[in-house]
C-alpha cells in the first residue's frame, strides 16, 4: 500500500471528536480539518480570523448523527450575534494539534 492511501485511510478512520459547550448545552462534533477545507475557509474569509471562525463553524460543526448544525444563513448572527469567545474556543480546539498523548491513545 502507497503510503498516500495510508494517509487518506488513517483520515476516514478517524472518529469525529465532542466539544463540549456547557453555554449554549449541546456537544459539536467535527472531523479533522482537511487543506482543502482550510483553503475554502481562508478563501471565504479573506484571511480575516474572525470569518474563518464563522465559516470553520459552518463548515464543520456537526451533531451527533452527523448533520451539520450551521449553515450559511446563520453567518450574520454567528458574526453579530453570538459570544465571540465561544465560537473562537470552538474554531480553536477543532484546529488544535493533538498531543502526542491524545494520538497514543488513538
Amino acid at each position: 500500500m502507497r503510503l498516500i492511501d495510508k494517509a487518506v485511510q488513517h483520515k476516514q478512520s478517524i472518529e469525529c471528536e465532542p466539544i463540549e459547550v456547557p453555554e449554549w448545552e449541546t456537544t459539536i462534533y467535527y472531523d479533522p480539518v482537511s487543506l482543502e477545507e482550510r483553503k475554502q475557509i481562508a478563501k471565504r474569509s479573506g484571511g480575516d480570523t474572525f470569518e474563518s471562525a464563522a465559516y470553520g463553524l459552518i463548515l464543520k460543526a456537526k451533531d451527533k448523527d452527523g448533520n451539520p448544525l450551521f449553515t450559511m444563513e446563520d453567518k450574520p448572527k454567528l458574526m453579530k450575534s453570538v459570544d465571540s469567545s465561544i465560537i473562537e474556543r470552538i474554531f480553536l480546539k477543532m484546529n488544535a494539534a493533538k498531543s502526542v498523548e491524545e494520538m497514543e491513545k488513538n
